[in-house]
């Protein structure tokens, strides 16, 4: 009996079925409902699904003597006497037994399948629309690090629905029934166990690199003219490298063009809390005329071949750490921007390790 006085005298897979009994038992005067289960909501055909017809508890003996007066909806079988029954409690109407390993496999082919197959079907809704929220939370971030979010807790709701739809399965070739309210209870339970073991699990995995790019969000980057700025926005000190720096011109037609320019060697920023420091890019005067740098004329000497380009960027290798830190936590980064002589832009930092 539920816990809202109703019990179950009859059991189909038919939904014609089921609403015409009911309708029957109402104008007996007997305040039957049916529970009716839409098989469009989780994609399977209603045969997999059973739905209920629920009477007061204490027109329970009525109800019951009815059906054995209608032949067209299997009274022999619902009133069978528990001495021939086996296993099923007196009056319940049999349902035919679920295979805890099919169950299982039910899993791996949608979230929640193997709780439908256990005849669960409120469960496999509410770990549906969990996934559902899920993946349309790692499409609207756009990013890589959300999607892998979203496969590990689709991983960890595929395994939580296998083991406990396995459980749930045996349960119910026990006779042991779950009311709608329990089945969401019992799917919210496990939509939360899962999105706690899929995301430690991607956590675990990505924490690594995560800090690392929460460590170089503290630095900007920006250039103007032959100058890169790199900003300090921590509240403690930092040790910068700038090397391997190049210039990118990129002309109106045809492909880029790459440039290795100065200082050759490293250049090493002590950047005291919200501190600045800036490097100075060595250009030739060819070249920064081509890229409309200060110390050239705006237009190239007709006398004197060499390339024009619309814009040009800067690119360099990036490393950084706390200052007086070791080498091992160090983070390195590829910096990039583009620079002109009179706007100052602001630049890019993307890990490489």
């Amino acid at each position: 009996m539920s816990d809202d006085g109703y019990v179950t005298i009859h059991r189909t897979t038919n939904v014609a079925e089921g609403e015409l009994l009911a309708e029957m038992l109402r104008r007996e005067g007997i305040d039957a409902r049916f529970h009716r289960v839409s098989s469009a909501l989780i994609g399977l055909p209603t045969s997999m699904i059973a739905m209920t017809v629920d009477v007061p508890a204490g027109s329970e003996a009525l109800a019951r003597e009815l059906l054995r007066d209608l032949e067209y909806v299997g009274a022999d079988d619902t009133a069978k006497p528990a001495e021939t029954a086996g296993d099923e409690a007196p009056g319940e109407p049999p349902l035919s037994a679920r295979k805890p390993v099919l169950a299982a496999g039910f899993a791996v082919f949608f979230p929640g399948g193997a709780h439908l197959y256990a005849r669960r079907p409120w469960t496999t809704l509410v770990l549906a629309l969990g996934l559902a929220f899920c993946l349309a939370f790692a499409i609207g971030a756009g990013r890589t690090v959300g999607l892998g979010f979203a496969v590990s807790i689709w991983i960890a709701i595929v395994a939580c629905d296998a083991i406990a739809g396995v459980r749930a399965a045996r349960a119910q070739n026990r006779g042991e029934q779950r009311s709608r309210r329990a089945q969401i209870s019992i799917g919210v339970g496990l939509l939360g166990i899962a999105i706690v073991l899929g995301a430690g699990a991607r956590l675990a995995m990505e924490g690594p690199s995560l800090l690392r790019a929460w460590r170089l969000a503290k630095y900007k980057i920006s250039c103007v003219d032959r100058k890169i700025t790199v900003e300090n926005r921590d509240d403690r000190a930092h040790l910068v490298q700038i090397a391997d720096m190049r210039v990118t011109g990129y002309p109106r037609f045809g492909p880029p063009a790459r440039y290795r320019v100065g200082p050759v060697d490293p250049v090493r920023l002590n950047l005291a809390p919200g501190g600045r420091g800036v490097v100075a890019v060595e250009v030739a005067g060819g070249l920064a005329r081509s890229c409309h740098l200060s110390g050239a004329s705006d237009w190239p000497n007709p006398f004197e071949s060499g390339p024009w380009y619309g814009e040009c960027g800067f690119s360099f290798a990036f490393t950084a750490g706390d200052a007086g830190s070791a080498d091992g936590e160090a983070i390195e980064a590829a910096g990039a921007c583009t620079s002109s002589i009179s706007v100052e832009t602001a630049g890019s930092l993307r890990l490489t390790r």
